[in-house]
């Protein structure tokens, strides 16, 4: 979708309002997907026209908001026939809708980019996106105040002055001083240009805008900026300089001042392993950052997709999409690095096939990230059909990693895309976003909420969560099993199909030989040593 978002400050006339749903009958109860309703019903299996999720925990603590919105093709925005609000959904902490306001106006699409606390009302928050001029043909920026009631409280469409208002429009972070960043590239396409950036009040009055034409080809990727977490008031961003091989982009840490002055920039160079494993060299690098975080001690994590490159002693190069973690000091150098996902060092793990990192800050320089996952053959977004949960230390090292791949035989969904991760109070990670067969063109919005320990919210459910991935499957001799550090395997058991053991291992859990099995499904069983037990149906070839 195209950031050409725009605007001017006048108050409009909002559609809908604060009504109470009924039956939470299409979305968050419990972790199970459910239906999005006819209103948001889309034609065709395309990423561009899925729902956009995102979320805010109340600051009273008495559950969540989950702002939905209709994402298009921007040529689309002017027809009224797919003007679709998007709507803010009150949900209990027990996952049950409360209570839906709908923004927006009647008749023009509008979509939510952003939830923020109110910095000026504990109880009140900001929803922050655009809105689309028919008339003019570009789009304002969109702030609605409302209280946790879903009182709305009121609405503006801010308009950026010349020659910004068709290219600033993404918010990234409200700063110390209450202030909301927000970020666009000059470009067409809305992509690939420059970067620009604005600070608006929380009240729509536009500050400060700044343009940077010198950094030009860039990708400026959303959600990567941040303020310092040193006292000084400066803001970071990330941009990508952008090559014909993606392997060649280069990444840029630029740092500027409260004014939005540029007053550093500094290239982040890919890593290299001489001495890994069978390997020759192992470079690892970013291509495109999706989350920074400055951490307490100044020092920043960034966190994006990436690539695993190795070279063999025959001078061959393999190169595998991985998700890429870079921490870096307050001079810019790299201090600790990892990588999660298909090549991590050592061994084959996941194989991604959609990326796309989110992620969020909690407790003590802790971070969850999400990506999205998919089998190993194939290629298309219906091979992404689980995605992975994992939070890190301040390091980068894995604390927990929790695989949610159930498959809901009752809508046929298999695909995953989570869209927004949100760092709650009590250090656990709050999770939106959609899932989807190809078969079937309506998408449906999931909400998962995990505990600090990696834990559901709802416990009959956590048998759903694996920790610990395997792969190949179908495997012909052997079956890999990766775990979660903090798990503990205790046995596996293979079972054919009418429940009949066929063989016990205790020793070696990282694989389980298949050599002396004909062609066919079985059932695996993985105990741990805490007693907790998973089956799943692998395929011997």
């Amino acid at each position: 979708m195209e950031l050409r978002i725009l605007s001017v400050i006048a108050l409009v006339v909002f559609f809908g309002g604060k009504t109470l749903a009924q039956e939470p009958d299409f979305l968050f109860e419990h972790p199970y997907p459910y239906p999005v309703p006819d209103d948001f019903m889309f034609t065709g299996a395309y990423l561009g026209e899925m729902p956009y999720t995102t979320s805010l925990e109340m600051g009273s603590g008495e559950g969540y908001l989950i702002a939905m919105s209709a994402s298009i093709n921007a040529n689309l925005m002017e027809t009224d026939t797919v003007a679709r609000p998007p709507v803010v959904y009150k949900v209990s902490l027990e996952g049950n809708v409360v209570g839906e306001l709908t923004l927006g106006q009647e008749g023009r699409f509008a979509f939510i980019y952003r939830l923020f606390d109110d910095p000026d009302d504990s109880r009140c928050c900001l929803a922050v996106g655009f809105i689309h001029d028919n008339d003019l043909h570009y789009n304002r920026i969109l702030m609605s105040k409302f209280d946790y009631d879903l009182n709305l409280l009121w609405q503006e469409e801010v308009e950026m002055p010349e020659p910004h208002r068709r290219y600033i429009g993404y918010p990234n972070f409200i700063d110390h001083s209450g202030r909301i960043l927000f970020s666009g590239v000059d470009s067409d396409n809305g992509f690939y240009g420059y970067p620009k950036y604005a600070l608006i009040s929380t009240n729509g009055e536009v500050e400060t805008v700044m343009e940077y034409p010198h950094l030009v080809d860039v990708y400026l990727s959303q959600s990567v900026a941040f303020e310092y977490n040193d006292g000084s008031g400066d803001f970071g961003f990330v941009v990508t300089e952008i090559d014909e091989d993606p392997l060649h982009d280069s990444i840029f840490l630029c740092r500027m001042n409260s004014d939005l002055e540029l007053v550093g920039r500094r290239f982040i160079p890919s890593i290299s392993d001489f001495n890994a494993y069978q390997y020759n060299m192992v470079l690892l690098s970013l291509s495109y950052v999706t989350n920074c975080f400055s951490l307490s001690d100044g020092s920043v994590a960034l966190i994006g997709d990436g690539y695993l490159s190795r070279e063999n002693y025959q001078h061959e190069w393999d190169h595998n999409p991985v998700v890429g973690f870079f921490k870096l000091n307050q001079d810019g150098d790299i201090i600790a690095y990892a990588s999660y996902g298909q090549g991590d060092f050592g061994y084959p793990n996941d194989s991604i096939k959609v990326s796309q990192a989110t992620g969020d800050m909690v407790g003590d320089d802790n971070l969850y990230i999400t990506y999205s996952l998919g089998q190993p053959n194939g290629t298309g977004i219906d091979y992404t059909n689980c995605f992975v949960v994992v939070r890190l230390d301040s390091e980068g090292n894995v604390i927990w990693k929790r695989y949610w791949d159930k498959y809901y035989p009752v809508y046929g969904k298999k695909v995953y895309w989570p869209y927004y991760a949100t760092a709650t109070k009590d250090e656990g990670c709050l999770l939106t976003g959609f899932c989807y067969h190809s078969e079937q063109a309506d998408p449906e919005i999931f909400m998962l909420k995990f505990f600090a320990d990696g834990s559901l919210s709802v416990p009959e459910m956590e048998t759903f969560v694996r920790p610990y991935a395997f792969y190949p499957n179908p495997a012909q001799s052997e079956l890999h099993l990766s775990y979660s550090p903090d798990v503990q395997p205790a046995r596996i058991e293979l079972y054919d199909l009418q429940g009949r053991l066929l063989q016990t291992q205790t020793q070696g859990l990282e694989s389980i030989g298949l050599e002396g099995l004909a062609a066919g499904q079985y059932l695996m069983k993985v105990t741990l040593k805490d007693g907790k037990s998973f089956t799943d149906k692998v395929v011997k070839e």
